[in-house]
């Protein structure tokens, strides 16, 4: 099964039968024991992957682990997606353009604004300026496509737990190898584990960026690719936004020149 069949599949369920995509989302809440803050919120639509993804122009593909939730935007997110999958379909295709005309803001996408006028080299110092390129440039991808407060699985994966996010893993890696991609960025200790266990971290570049985050460089099917041990836009990980526009590009650039 493809992303996009995923995608539909999930979307025609959530209105067709509420009960049964409750179930699933639940079941997933269970399976990976996400409880409290954690747990999955089965009254919103998923969001698996948001950007322009259809146009033929060079993207940069993030990885995160799910989308949060935040009361007031995400009512407004439903209110732009809901109501049919036409409606669907152009909320994730226009999200950034309609995250810009409604005014909504991310302090998630502001912050790693800074790591994206560094590796280009522009300046991304306004709202407009920072959606207005995403729109662009970038497509994101949540492995567990379910809503949440906040987000944190078990220190051990049983081989169940892992096996669905392998499988969200492969199923999203085959979608992006259908893009234009110009590199791909994982955020998280959780992706060490996946991203080791596919091989793809057999030839990589090391580079401590701070004591608690480590940037793993390698490259999947060709396509630059770049894991963070912990999500830089958290205060817990140490980056700095002057890492972000300075040190981490330049050895990105040098990397892979």
């Amino acid at each position: 099964m493809t992303l996009a069949d995923e995608i539909r599949r999930d979307h025609d369920l959530y209105y067709s039968d509420p009960d049964a995509y409750k179930q699933k989302v639940n079941g997933v809440a269970e399976l990976l024991q996400l409880k409290g803050p954690a747990e999955l919120m089965p009254h919103l639509l998923p969001t698996y992957v948001v950007g322009n993804y259809q146009t033929s122009q060079p993207k940069y593909v993030m990885f995160g682990m799910n989308p949060g939730y935040n009361e007031e935007g995400n009512a407004r997110e439903e209110s732009l997606k809901s109501g049919g999958w036409d409606r669907f379909q152009e909320f994730t295709s226009e999200f950034f353009r309609l995250f810009k005309e409604n005014g909504l803001d991310s302090k998630y996408y502001r912050r790693l604004a800074h790591l994206f006028a560094g590796i280009d080299g522009i300046s991304l110092s306004t709202y407009e300026e920072v959606y207005d390129y995403y729109y662009r440039n970038l497509v994101s991808i949540d492995l567990v496509p379910y809503h949440s407060t906040s987000f944190g699985l078990p220190s051990k994966l049983n081989r169940y737990q892992l096996s669905y996010l392998q499988q969200r893993m492969r199923t999203s890696f085959d979608f992006i190898s259908t893009l234009n991609c110009r590199m791909i960025i994982l955020h998280g200790a959780l992706f060490s584990t996946l991203v080791r266990d596919g091989g793809y971290l057999e030839e990589c570049g090391t580079f401590e960026i701070t004591n608690q985050t480590i940037m793993y460089a390698f490259k999947y099917r060709n396509i630059p690719s770049v894991l963070f041990s912990r999500m830089i836009t958290q205060p817990a990980s140490g980056v700095t936004f002057e890492q972000m526009e300075k040190q981490i590009p330049e050895l990105l650039k040098k990397h892979f020149s």
